[in-house]
């Protein structure tokens, strides 16, 4: 763990990102999420993968969900943690490597505005973070340097006057000294509205350029940004 958190010192500029949101007083305990047995995979990680999804996005049509309450029915969320994933060669990702004990309620609130849902919080650490870490305080401390080292271009503007996925890259790494656009992968939904953007990671944690299997939308796609 240590070694890791020099690593992020050393990779990331200094954190400046905070969600600003107000934890909510009833939230659930998450329940305990198992895998199927061919789920299971104990692979040997080859890189990490940064998912940041664009929250209008997924609360799209949402708002109403009591599912979503938590994410979608108060004040917007900006890009949220979807989690810190192991990656595979060739897509042979590990997953669900050991036993996701159930996360404390501190802990949940802790992370809360980083990921505003306890039961992808919980989903999140059995999944991935089993793969990575002997807990969820580990797992989500990493995840969590990783996610507040990040900084935005203006996403208000960037949804006036929508470009392409090159533009938004361009955008993104100019205000991210250290990253290239091809550390980049860019996903979008169908009519190119911009769900989720990941962050491809060497097996120390510093930003390499995406392999072949996560590069995600092409540069020359029409990219939409939805903004409430």
């Amino acid at each position: 763990m240590r070694r890791w958190l020099v690593i992020l010192a050393l990779g990331f500029a200094s954190p400046s990102f905070a969600q600003q949101c107000t934890i909510p007083p009833d939230l659930p305990a998450p329940e305990i999420v198992l895998p199927k047995a061919d789920e299971i995979n104990g692979s040997k990680i080859s890189g990490f993968l940064l998912a940041l999804s664009w929250s209008p996005q997924f609360c799209r049509g949402k708002e109403n969900d009591p599912k979503q309450t938590y994410q979608c029915g108060g004040a917007p969320f900006g890009f949220v943690l979807h989690g810190l994933w192991p990656d595979g060669s060739q897509r042979n990702d590990p997953a669900w490597c050991g036993p996701g004990k159930r996360m404390s309620s501190a802990l949940v609130r802790q992370n809360f505005c980083m990921t505003p849902s306890p039961q992808l919080q919980q989903h999140e650490w059995a999944k991935h973070g089993t793969c990575m870490a002997e807990t969820p305080e580990k797992y989500f401390q990493v995840a969590s340097l990783l996610y507040r080292a990040i900084k935005y271009p203006d996403m208000a503007k960037l949804a006036a006057a929508p470009g392409n996925v090159g533009i938004f890259k361009s955008r993104f790494v100019a205000v991210n000294p250290g990253l290239r656009p091809d550390m980049i992968s860019v996903q979008t939904a169908e009519g190119g509205w911009l769900r989720e953007i990941r962050l491809c990671l060497a097996k120390d944690l510093r930003p390499q350029s995406c392999p072949k299997e996560d590069r995600g939308a092409r540069p020359n796609l029409r990219l939409r940004i939805y903004q409430p």
